[in-house]
């Protein structure tokens, strides 16, 4: 065992988990209202006509206790955006088993990644247009994707699934067409809600990748 100044100290397996604070419990409480009240806001009307006053107002809170937790509406949206994005990394994970080939986790992972598109799609539009570029880097909505779908496209190149495809750059673009598709950017704009996008979008990866 460590020991320090004499005294033998508990392994790190064997100290007690330290349980929360009612203060530590109350702030975290506050931020999930805070969280709560901008992202049902951002989708109801909007990220721009959306204000501090409003999200305090749902949040049951005062203005200057929602500026202790957030900087800013735009730090409040990146919070929303995270949060989000965990939860349907976390939903997926639950679906996914061990029995299945890379391919397979891969083509559901495209399915969450749209469903998650149009869930939030207003919180994406707006910090896509904040950060800038979809897939341009780790501030960007699409870099938490990005990460995920570069390790599974490497593993399914490494272990045969998947043509010898340049990695990153599949990853990059698979997360860039997603966005811009489904976001309505560009070419894109009026088409993000055809139901046959998804499908074709999704046709396009397998046969990109697919032996």
């Amino acid at each position: 065992l460590p020991v320090r100044r004499g005294r033998v100290l508990p392994s790190p397996r064997s100290m007690p988990t330290k349980t929360p604070s009612r203060l530590e419990r109350r702030k975290a409480q506050t931020r999930a209202s805070i969280l709560d009240a901008a992202s049902s806001l951002f989708h109801d009307q909007g990220f721009e006509p959306t204000s501090i006053q409003q999200i305090a107002e749902v949040a049951g809170i005062g203005v200057g206790t929602l500026y202790g937790y957030f900087a800013s509406k735009e730090d409040v949206l990146a919070a929303v955006i995270r949060v989000s994005s965990e939860a349907a990394v976390a939903r997926y994970r639950g679906v996914v088993t061990e029995g299945m080939t890379t391919a397979q986790k891969f083509m559901v992972a495209l399915d969450f990644f749209a469903d998650y598109i149009r869930t939030h799609r207003g919180e994406l539009r707006a910090a896509t247009r904040l950060r800038g570029s979809p897939a341009a880097g780790a501030e960007t909505p699409g870099f938490w994707i990005y990460e995920a779908f570069r390790a599974q496209i490497g593993a399914g190149v490494a272990n045969g699934e998947f043509r010898a495809v340049p990695v990153d750059t599949m990853a990059r673009t698979v997360v860039m067409n997603y966005l811009m598709a489904l976001l309505g950017f560009g070419l894109w704009q009026g088409h993000e809600d055809d139901p046959e996008v998804v499908e074709e979008l999704r046709e396009l990866v397998r046969r990109s990748l697919l032996p």
